[in-house]
């Protein structure tokens, strides 16, 4: 059998989306999974959203938030971005801007 390498990118992607996807205790770890991933590679508008989605699982949306207008910041374009933000607003239940 193949060792895996824990310290490879998609393994950790594939990680955190797996620990997202099982939820309540595991949203912890796939969070820090992403935060070490910015803090290797620095804060892509896309590990933004990913950790801001990891937030909103956890019932987190003003720091969802935050993250999203840091992601949307960096690439006016990005639409997980734009989507997230929307679905945060109306948990948090803002008015339509």
């Amino acid at each position: 059998m193949n060792e895996i390498d824990e310290d490879a990118t998609l393994t950790q992607l594939a990680l955190a989306w797996v620990n997202m996807a099982v939820g309540k205790d595991k949203l912890k770890d796939a969070y820090y999974i992403y935060q070490e991933m910015m803090d290797k590679y620095g804060q892509s508008p896309q590990l933004l959203v990913s950790q801001s989605a990891v937030l909103i699982l956890q019932g987190k949306y003003k720091e969802a938030e935050a993250l999203l207008h840091e992601a949307q910041l960096r690439d006016a374009n990005n639409c997980d971005a734009l989507v997230n933000l929307v679905a945060v607003s109306q948990f948090l239940g803002k008015d339509h801007e």
